[in-house]
């Protein structure tokens, strides 16, 4: 069972990952002609996961007004926790 449930967390950190990257590449599917639509469903999957980020980062040395970095110190952390999954199934 325990395996099982280690895979499935895999699994969806996974799909947390790629929706990640979708944010990430939002201004190439503003081009297509249902692009807004699509921008706006990956934008609302993101806010759960992007806001404690931010919060995060605005206390941190990381925080500038210019460029937001959460998007990509969220890759790195489910990356990271993509591999403990990993290493653990193994």
């Amino acid at each position: 069972m325990f395996p099982f449930i280690i895979y499935s967390l895999q699994i969806f950190l996974i799909v947390l990952d790629c929706i990640v990257l979708l944010y990430l590449l939002r201004f190439l599917f503003a081009v297509l002609p249902f692009g807004d639509r699509m921008v706006s469903i990956i934008v609302t999957l993101m806010v759960p996961m992007w806001v404690p980020m931010q919060y995060l980062l605005k206390r941190s040395i990381l925080h500038t007004f210019q460029f937001d970095l959460s998007p990509y110190l969220l890759l790195l952390v489910l990356t990271y926790l993509q591999d403990i999954c990993s290493m653990l199934l193994k």
